[in-house]
């Protein structure tokens, strides 16, 4: 999957630092079979300036929001709970779990699936203040990479 969009809204100063509304997001993997366990890590060439948890603003000039960044988290899951994605971290890994996959006696797919099953890795994206650094209004724009794994 590549080129999906996440629209976050417009939010003032004050949304942000009192807490941005968490906007919800899902990966779908397609045709799994007999996928267990799902890792998932994040990378970025843009990081907050002082929270380097924080995706940051790829925009740049008089035009661009300053002080602001995206925290990715990964919804609660059986093998995980509500955890930030950390950019460029390898130790933070959200971890996700699909239990048919480990007892599947259907011969490598999954009952009425003739190529194995949709799942969905569940993610939310929040606006967050960049540290101390000031708040300044306008556009946002942060890119990463979900890395998903099936060890």
């Amino acid at each position: 999957m590549t080129g999906s969009t996440v629209k976050m809204g417009e939010y003032s100063a004050e949304q942000i630092r009192n807490g941005a509304t968490p906007v919800p997001f899902d990966i779908s993997l397609q045709n799994c079979v007999r996928v267990t366990n799902i890792e998932t890590k994040l990378v970025s060439t843009k990081v907050g300036t002082e929270n380097g948890q924080l995706l940051g603003n790829t925009l740049t000039g008089n035009d661009a929001a300053k002080g602001v960044g995206v925290l990715i988290e990964g919804l609660a899951t059986s093998k995980n709970p509500l955890m930030t994605l950390k950019p460029n971290d390898s130790n933070s890994v959200y971890k996700d779990y699909d239990p048919r996959g480990k007892d599947d006696t259907t011969g490598g797919v999954y009952p009425d699936q003739d190529t194995g099953i949709t799942y969905p890795l569940h993610f939310q994206a929040t606006l967050q203040q960049d540290g101390t650094i000031p708040i300044e209004a306008g556009e946002f724009k942060a890119t990463s990479t979900f890395q998903v794994t099936y060890p």
